[in-house]
């Protein structure tokens, strides 16, 4: 998380040149220009500030700081307001905010104020212990995304307040910071007063309010337009696959799924429980459109959005919009995308638009976007000459008539298997054949579940009906380009003129311990052609028990098959004939586990030939999931995720043999053996038992002794240390020891 802010802030600007230039100075005749307070500072606030510097507690300077710029009347017509948009942190921030504003908090630009006790940004001037720092960071940029997530907003502007007698400016946009130098008001009064007299002139564009988005205020026609469509609808269908849809319900044009109206008014309602300035945030949002008109959406608070713990300044927002012109709830996607060296020219919209106009299935389907205002953070570092390695960015804003489901909702093998046919056939075939271009990006968070409502699978009657959607083109490439640009969260690929090459450089790729990289773990299983569990051992994918006799045995569906074939055709085509299981690997080379030493499945090399040719283009795998669906598979073989965080499997000392837990006790428990050294503790699971499919070629699972599963709990606590919760920098101070090693030392950033 803190490695968001090295070499993306541009520090120590001259005080009076950061005001020039971004709180600049309205000409006397402009409506916003105030005189300035007198040069000669009071000598009563010059004590009033001598007393307020250094408090031991940073709540009560903060007080003393409002109350003084009120009583001097620092800031004509404003107040300081102590408040964050998160209440339990209230203490530590304040903002500027209107004496005689009725509009609610949200709705303009503010300028924060954080108190801190040490320099947010490492210098030489304030000394900082690295977990007391980390914390300020992260409560940092979590108000930031607060306000970027909330209010729509090209830049924000924090003050940061150190022992109460330093303060420093600060310019945020989706490139990075700018800040001024550090301040001493004790003994310059004047730069404090400066400050707020220039706040007072300022524009809600200046301040950074973004000019193609305008508030919705309580009782407004918006407003109550969105409050009538958040009322429940007796026509919305449920989204489960295959639910009937009566014929008044699919001619009703505001009848929409279930699951998107209450996603919604979730929406609309999101922070009023916790309270906070940006509850209820709501705004009409313009995409400019061709000959100077605009395509206007309603929205509320987006339903997903980047965190602080994994900051993205990028700052992609999704949300459920209302389309101004016919009044229905179509998906809006908002972000900054890069616009650096060797990015991409033409944006997501534009791609998808020339994927609908060639009939690419399964894409989504654009109805308008723009590209908007760029960063300013780059250019200005450039003339500042300054060292600054952040990406330049412009505003993106699309709409897309889909909404859809994530990935993980789909409720069995056969599902999976059929969705991800759907998306082959329809998608990355005809985008290649039509415009030779791909994805770039693919991953489980690009594969969505897409419920629409189907009339021509049967006649009779209309049924809901899902289907795979591939959505973030952001990163494609053009298959004839000679270089290939750097993806967002992937690795970077050069000379990829073709599929095979783009999959070569994949699976061949290899840094250090925190680039994206392709495992050591993953590089065993191509090695042994092998799917292998966390202990060594074969994963099996069961779906029941042959009868409902707990001692039946369990059989295999046809995933099971299935994915072993597919991973014969990689090892054929990328294993590698020797693996170093380095300190960085789960398992250490001088601690491999019996079940490793087993004869592995390697296939001759002389047969690998036409295995591997089966990846030179879609055939074969199209064939092998058509193949697989016409199998016989279990009902509802979903069992949830099987890494889980729980207890271990047996009683410590007992030696009694544990058989599978039922699908129900599939539940997260996080359970943490120290601060200093928390440790994962494994166990595998398999699903209750079910209705099975005649795939019954796998034997009955071994069931694991006490002595077994100790070892597999004691590798898993060892070497298993990042917990969900933990932040990036955790996992690199548990790493620290092992960097300290004189052997292949390695660079941690």
């Amino acid at each position: 998380m803190e490695d968001s802010l090295p070499g993306k802030a541009v520090t120590d600007i001259d005080f009076s040149s950061f005001l020039d230039a971004f709180w600049p100075q309205p000409p006397p005749d402009s409506q916003h220009y105030r005189l300035k307070p007198d040069e000669c500072v009071p000598s009563e606030l010059k004590q009033a500030l001598q007393n307020l510097a250094g408090p031991e507690d940073s709540t009560a300077g903060a007080c003393t700081l409002a109350e003084i710029m009120q009583k001097f009347q620092l800031f004509p017509g404003y107040k300081l307001s102590l408040g964050s948009s998160r209440p339990e942190f209230s203490e530590l921030w304040g903002r500027t905010e209107s004496l005689d504003e009725s509009r609610p908090s949200w709705t303009r630009p503010q300028v924060l104020f954080r108190f801190c006790d040490r320099n947010p940004f490492p210098s030489s001037m304030f000394g900082w212990n690295g977990t007391k720092h980390t914390e300020l960071v992260h409560d940092i940029l979590t108000e930031v995304l607060q306000h970027f997530n909330n209010q729509r907003l090209t830049t924000l502007y924090i003050v940061f307040v150190v022992d109460c007698s330093f303060l420093s400016v600060s310019r945020w946009d989706r490139s990075g910071i700018i800040a001024s130098e550090w301040v001493d008001w004790v003994e310059s009064p004047n730069w404090l007063v400066d400050v707020f007299w220039r706040v007072s002139m300022l524009t809600d564009e200046q301040l950074g309010l973004d000019a193609t988005a305008a508030p919705i205020l309580p009782g407004s026609t918006d407003s109550e337009l969105l409050d009538r469509l958040a009322q429940p609808c007796p026509d919305d269908y449920d989204v489960k696959d295959g639910t009937i849809v009566s014929e008044t319900t699919a001619s009703n044009p505001f009848a929409t799924f279930k699951f998107v109206r209450d996603q919604f008014v979730s929406t609309l309602t999101a922070g009023t429980t916790q309270g906070g300035s940006m509850a209820n945030a709501r705004w009409r949002l313009t995409i400019p459109i061709d000959g100077g008109e605009t395509h206007d959406f309603l929205v509320g608070a987006p339903f997903c959005s980047s965190s602080a713990s994994m900051f993205d300044w990028r700052n992609a927002c999704s949300y459920i919009a209302v389309d101004c012109r016919t009044k229905q709830f179509v998906y809006l996607k908002d972000n900054w995308r890069d616009r650096g060296v060797g990015d991409n020219e033409e944006s997501e919209g534009a791609i998808l638009a020339k994927l609908n106009a060639a009939g690419v299935p399964h894409v989504p389907t654009v109805i308008c976007y723009a590209d908007l205002q760029e960063t300013v953070t780059p250019e200005y570092a450039r003339s500042q000459r300054y060292g600054y390695d952040g990406v330049p960015r412009q505003h993106f804003r699309m709409a897309i008539r889909e909404i859809c489901l994530h990935f993980k909702l789909l409720t069995s093998g056969r599902q999976f298997v059929s969705l991800m046919k759907g998306c082959i056939t329809g998608n990355p075939r005809r985008a290649v054949k039509a415009l030779q271009l791909v994805h770039g990006d693919l991953g489980p968070y690009n594969i969505l579940i897409h419920p629409k409502v189907d009339t021509t699978t049967d006649s009779s009657r209309t049924t809901v009906k899902w289907k795979g959607m591939l959505i973030d083109w952001e990163c494609y490439k053009w298959l004839a380009a000679a270089k290939m640009n750097k993806p967002h969260t992937t690795r970077s690929f050069l000379n990829c003129d073709d599929v095979r090459t783009y999959l070569d450089k994949f699976f061949e790729v290899d840094r250090g311990p925190f680039g994206m990289v392709i495992s050591i773990w993953k590089n065993l299983m191509l090695h042994r052609n092998e799917l292998l569990l966390l202990d060594g051992n074969e994963l099996h994918f069961y779906g029941g028990r042959a009868s409902d006799s707990e001692d039946s045995e369990w059989l295999a569906t046809p995933l099971n098959s299935m994915m072993k074939e597919f991973l014969s055709w990689l090892h054929a085509r990328y294993a590698k004939e020797n693996i170093h299981l380095g300190p960085f690997s789960f398992i250490h080379a001088d601690e491999q586990h019996a079940a490793l030493k087993r004869a592995h499945k390697a296939i001759p090399k002389e047969k690998r030939k036409a295995l591997a040719m089966k990846l030179e283009n879609y055939d074969a795998i199209l064939e092998l999931l058509e193949r697989k669906l016409n199998e016989e598979w279990v009902e509802n073989d979903r069992a949830g995720d099987r890494w889980q965080l729980t207890q271990p499997l047996v009683p410590s000392g007992s030696e009694e043999k544990v058989e599978p837990p039922a699908e129900k006790e599939l539940e997260v428990e996080a359970k943490q053996k120290s601060e200093e050294e928390p440790s994962r503790l494994v166990t595998i699971k398999r699903p209750s038992s079910r209705r099975v499919s005649r795939d019954n070629t796998m034997a009955k699972p071994r069931s694991c002794t006490a002595t077994e599963a100790k070892k597999v709990n004691q590798m898993a606590a060892r070497h298993s240390r990042r917990l969900p919760s933990e932040r990036p920098s955790e996992v690199k101070e548990q790493f620290a020891e092992v960097e300290k090693r004189p052997a292949k030392r390695r660079r941690l950033c």
